[in-house]
């Protein structure tokens, strides 16, 4: 399964009270109805592609009304034979629709945090999908046809301190989330706790990783620089060299880093501080060689003109 059926999955093992499953339904349900009529019957239909949301979905609505149902599964060839799950059902859909806003603002029905968490569940259930933290890129989103739910679950996330985006992909509305930490926190409001513990683990791995290879990346860009800049150095002070009088012109200091240079040419200017101390006694800082060197690369261009 992937990370985002796993995490469905662990949401529907969840309990809930009475009224926490219809905010569940409430959001669900505006997601995915179609009202059919058949045999001059009225039926309400809902399709998904996980059977644990199926039967959660089925179970919560039985709990909650008399309904007749029944259930269909298909396999889609298109799809890598993929499985449909519908569930088709009648009742009191008066009384359905009242209890669970349906059609409706459902400001009166969400009353409590937890309505909230609940309703939040519902749209994440019908419509929401969450990257794998070891891909590529961070990712959490609900997809609607309906734009009211989706501006309603955006305000509910706000309110945990959560930035989300809206935007339109053909004829759907698309809220987002990509920052890692707001994930997470969506990840544990909607009591998702053994998805959200993975969810860490696998991040804090993966940006560990990512951390690690970019300081090697610098480590390496580093040492090329080092490299071509003792290239530079070498060749600039071999010119000085190959001129006696004005080589014989630098201080003893001076004359002293052309000799660590050429002996220890891919040395940082730190490993030379280092060795003017070890094998002269004699204390100078990485400032005072970036002294020398402008000298030297100053005296080797006067050469050249």
């Amino acid at each position: 399964m992937t990370f985002s059926q796993n995490v469905k999955e662990e949401i529907t093992r969840n309990c809930y009270s009475n009224n926490q499953l219809k905010c569940i339904l409430s959001a669900f349900l505006k997601n995915n109805i179609t009202i059919n009529i058949s045999n001059n019957k009225l039926l309400y239909e809902t399709k998904v592609r996980n059977n644990c949301i199926i039967r959660f979905i089925t179970k919560s609505l039985s709990s909650l009304y008399r309904i007749n149902k029944t259930l269909y599964f298909s396999k889609d060839s298109k799809l890598n034979n993929l499985t449909t799950y519908k569930l088709e059902f009648e009742g009191d859909f008066n009384k359905i629709e009242n209890e669970l806003f349906i059609f409706k603002d459902p400001t009166f029905l969400l009353q409590t945090i937890e309505d909230k968490q609940a309703f939040l569940i519902g749209a994440f259930l019908s419509g929401g999908s969450v990257n794998n933290p070891s891909s590529s890129n961070y990712h959490f989103e609900i997809r609607s046809h309906n734009f009211d739910l989706i501006e309603y679950v955006k305000k509910i996330i706000s309110e945990l301190g959560v930035d989300a985006k809206i935007m339109k992909r053909k004829n759907i509305y698309v809220l987002y989330v990509k920052k890692s930490e707001y994930i997470s926190d969506l990840l544990k409001y909607m009591n998702a706790s053994e998805s959200m513990y993975i969810y860490e683990d696998k991040r804090i791995y993966r940006d560990y990783t990512n951390q690690m290879q970019r300081l090697n990346n610098l480590d390496i860009s580093n040492l090329k620089k080092t490299v071509d800049a003792s290239i530079d150095q070498v060749k600039w002070i071999n010119e000085l060299i190959a001129h006696k009088e004005i080589y014989n012109s630098l201080s003893e200091k001076e004359k002293i880093f052309c000799t660590l240079r050429l002996k220890y040419q891919q040395a940082t200017l730190n490993n030379l501080v280092y060795h003017y101390k070890n094998e002269f006694n004699l204390v100078v800082t990485r400032t005072g060689l970036n002294h020398y060197v402008r000298k030297i690369r100053n005296i080797y261009n006067k050469i050249k003109k």
